[in-house]
């Protein structure tokens, strides 16, 4: 079933297979009709279908890498969707990193290393905090050492 509009095309589909039972839906901004792929044969697809299982490698490639190292945690929504955008950003962020070929640090190092740096500062300013527990203080002194000896002036 196909529907036009303003410069995009939604195609539902559903596979005549027995194993998968499962509607696809898409929207395109590049087909403009409803053309069905003959190389299917019976099963008829139409083309937006076979053209995104053709370009979709990327983001098999993106599923991959966020699977290994994932920030995803059993939450509410907004958390979950929030969890998922910093999938991506890492995924993201580490492509551009390596594209450099100075840059050495594997991947889980490098999410690693963005991490510590986005809460540097905060943990800084917890050691401010004058009831901080011991066991709290030491930790971040152990990560961030120089800290320790900043506060200490």
């Amino acid at each position: 079933m196909f529907g036009f509009g303003d410069n995009l095309t939604l195609v539902s589909y559903l596979p005549k297979s027995k194993s998968k039972k499962k509607n696809v839906v898409l929207v395109s901004s590049m087909h403009h009709d409803d053309k069905i792929y003959e190389a299917t044969g019976h099963h008829k697809k139409p083309e937006i279908i076979t053209f995104y299982n053709s370009t979709k490698g990327g983001v098999d490639v993106v599923d991959m890498m966020v699977g290994k190292y994932s920030a995803s945690r059993n939450s509410r929504w907004p958390l979950t969707v929030f969890f998922a955008l910093l999938n991506i950003v890492c995924v993201n962020s580490y492509v551009l990193y390596a594209h450099n070929p100075q840059n050495k640090l594997k991947r889980h190092k490098f999410i690693k290393k963005v991490c510590m740096m986005l809460l540097e500062d905060t943990l800084k300013r917890r050691l401010q905090i004058i009831r901080l527990p011991r066991s709290l203080r030491t930790e971040i002194a152990r990560l961030f050492p120089e800290a320790q000896m900043q506060q200490r002036q």
